[in-house]
């Protein structure tokens, strides 16, 4: 009876440790594919962006998306790599928590990337654009797309 709870003690434990991770690699949005993916903001209609505006916004975005994808495929590989370790008969303490530490690493580039590709956004957005944005933005539940919350999933945040 102790093996089976113990058992199931690691499996719960290992589904809170990696769903944030693996959830947040599957979320696909109409603006945005998660926390480190760049929101889509042409779509905003109310925005009036020109056809300049659009297609340094799509650059950007491309740009930005090809600039993060090996740090994301990383971060997927990694959460793989943590879901084994949690799986086994004696997880290790010290190489759990090394690996966290890179996963925290990880995010931490994609999030310096992120700000970086917000603050070039913006630049490019006139000041009523940006003030049509971030009233969508407040309107929104401080998220671009779907509200994730009433899909089931992780909202995402400020765009």
């Amino acid at each position: 009876m102790k093996k089976l709870m113990i058992t199931i003690a690691t499996i719960v434990l290992v589904a809170i440790m990696t769903t944030p991770v693996t959830a947040q690699m599957r979320m696909r949005g109409d603006y945005g594919r998660g926390h480190y993916d760049a929101a889509d903001i042409t779509k905003l209609s109310d925005l009036n962006l020109t056809i300049a505006q659009i297609k340094k916004l799509n650059a950007l975005r491309d740009a930005h998306l090809l600039d993060i994808k090996p740090i994301r495929d990383q971060m997927y590989n990694k959460s793989i790599e943590l879901k084994d370790l949690w799986l086994e008969q004696s997880p290790d303490h010290n190489k759990i928590e090394e690996l966290q530490k890179e996963l925290q690493t990880l995010w931490d580039k994609i999030f310096e990337k992120v700000t970086d590709y917000r603050l070039e956004t913006m630049s490019i957005l006139t000041a009523q654009q940006q003030t049509t944005l971030e009233t969508y933005k407040a309107r929104r539940g401080h998220s671009f797309g779907p509200d994730m919350q009433r899909r089931g999933g992780m909202r995402q945040p400020d765009y």
